[in-house]
């Protein structure tokens, strides 16, 4: 997972706004619109009213700076991917798999190009996949050991996908 986390940052050290703005751009406007670090100006504010986006995901770059440094809205957006792998394998593990067959799925996962290929623009793929499968993750502790207080984090987990994705179905 280490080796992983390297290689992603190091893939996704980027200051520039990938595939010629469109959604990425999007964010990263409504981030610095929400960035509790600078006031908006007239042109974000008027911008604010027309936000089509669900609002979780920019709030998250605006608190980690991505609404001022494109840098920080690259690496929230590899951090949640990373993220995402270590609960897939962490989920694996509850559904019964080995360690070894837990971390080859988790490592194809993340080594897919589709996988990477999201990664490198500035969108909700990876914060959706990762509140997705903590909330499967939830759920399956929940059941498997008899501890409902886990559906509470499956239930919170399932609203953050909701709010980051609207066309997400949890």
């Amino acid at each position: 997972f280490l080796s992983l986390t390297v290689i992603y940052y190091a893939l996704g050290w980027s200051h520039e706004v990938s595939g010629a703005g469109g959604d990425s751009a999007g964010y990263l406007l409504a981030a610095h619109y929400f960035s509790p670090y600078q006031p908006a100006s007239s042109i974000l504010i008027e911008y604010s009213k027309q936000i089509i986006y669900p609002p979780l995901f920019p709030w998250m770059l605006a608190l980690a700076g991505g609404g001022e440094s494109i840098l920080a809205a690259h690496l929230v957006v590899m951090t949640f991917l990373l993220l995402a792998v270590l609960v897939l394998y962490f989920w694996l593990r509850h559904e019964s798999l080995s360690v070894w067959q837990s971390a080859a799925i988790s490592l194809i996962f993340a080594l897919k190009p589709t996988t990477y290929l999201l990664s490198l623009d500035i969108w909700t793929e990876n914060s959706y996949t990762f509140f997705s499968l903590l909330a499967i993750l939830g759920v399956c502790i929940a059941t498997r050991k008899d501890l409902p207080k886990w559906l509470w984090l499956a239930a919170f987990a399932v609203a953050c996908a909701t709010l980051v994705r609207t066309a997400a179905l949890s």
